[in-house]
C-alpha cells in the first residue's frame, strides 16, 4: 500500500509541476530544485508530456517526477500567469502607445477641422 501511495503522490506532483509551468513562457529562465537536492537555473526551452528542457547551460531534460520546486530566479515560483517576463509586457506598451498616438492625432485633427468652420 506505501507503494501505492507513492506513485499517486509522484503523479500529484507531476501534475502541480505541469501546471507551474503553464505560467512561463519559452525563454523564461527559472529555477529548478530537484528531489536529489541539485539545483538547475536555466531557459526553459520546450515542454512534453513526461518531462521538460532546459538550456543550462547545455540541453538538460528534466522528469516532472524528479521536481522539488520551481521558481523564477528572483524568487517568485510560478502559479499562474502574473510572471514579470519581459516578453510578456512589451506588446501591452507598444499597443498602448499606438492607441494613445491615435487619441491623440484623432484629436487634433478633429480641433483643426472645427477652427477651420
Amino acid at each position: 500500500m506505501t507503494f501505492a501511495s507513492s506513485v499517486e503522490q509522484d503523479a500529484q506532483r507531476a501534475t502541480k509541476v505541469k501546471l507551474q509551468l503553464d505560467s512561463f513562457v519559452p525563454g523564461t529562465v527559472i529555477k529548478v530544485k530537484l528531489k536529489d537536492h541539485r539545483k538547475i537555473e536555466g531557459e526553459l526551452v520546450a515542454r512534453s508530456e513526461e518531462s521538460f528542457q532546459l538550456n543550462a547551460p547545455e540541453f538538460t531534460e528534466v522528469s516532472y517526477t524528479e521536481v522539488k520546486s520551481i521558481a523564477e530566479p528572483d524568487g517568485q515560483v510560478g502559479t499562474g500567469g502574473t510572471s514579470n517576463h519581459p516578453a510578456r509586457h512589451h506588446g501591452h506598451f507598444v499597443r498602448n502607445a499606438v492607441i494613445a498616438f491615435a487619441v491623440v492625432f484623432g484629436l487634433t485633427v478633429l480641433l483643426v477641422a472645427t477652427n477651420k468652420s
